[in-house]
């Protein structure tokens, strides 16, 4: 199982994003996949099909078993990633967006929002209370 960097707290997270964090915790999901999301947050399923040796619809059906899909799990491994260099880091949110896979950081705010009901900066000042 891969180590998560990370763990937010789950009254931090809601919906699909805390099941996808508590379905990898569990190590239900296959800790190769975990490992490439958090390599690259940004790959595209087939290609991290394709590293795993299998078809994409494979990793599909997998992650269907555990109520997950790759984007789900993908978005979760994003936000995680985010919320490790936010807390820890001294860069800015744009940096974090990028390191994590976003495309910018309104990308990263509207994800951030939409899982933990908070903006990333005031993420960072709670946890550097």
């Amino acid at each position: 199982m891969v180590e998560m960097p990370y763990r937010p707290p789950a009254s931090a997270l809601r919906g699909d994003i805390a099941h996808a964090w508590h379905d990898a915790q569990g190590g239900g999901v296959p800790a190769g996949l975990l490992a490439l999301l958090y390599g690259e947050p940004g790959r595209p399923l087939h290609e991290a099909a394709r590293e795993l040796g299998c078809a994409p619809r494979t990793v599909q059906r997998a992650l269907a078993g555990l109520g997950l899909t790759y984007d789900v799990l993908r978005q979760a491994v994003r936000l995680t990633i985010a919320g490790r260099l936010l807390r820890d880091g001294t860069g800015m949110v744009t940096e974090a967006a990028h390191a994590a896979g976003f495309y910018d950081a309104a990308h990263l705010n509207r994800a951030w929002r939409a899982a933990c009901d908070i903006m990333p900066l005031r993420y960072r000042a709670l946890t550097r209370v």
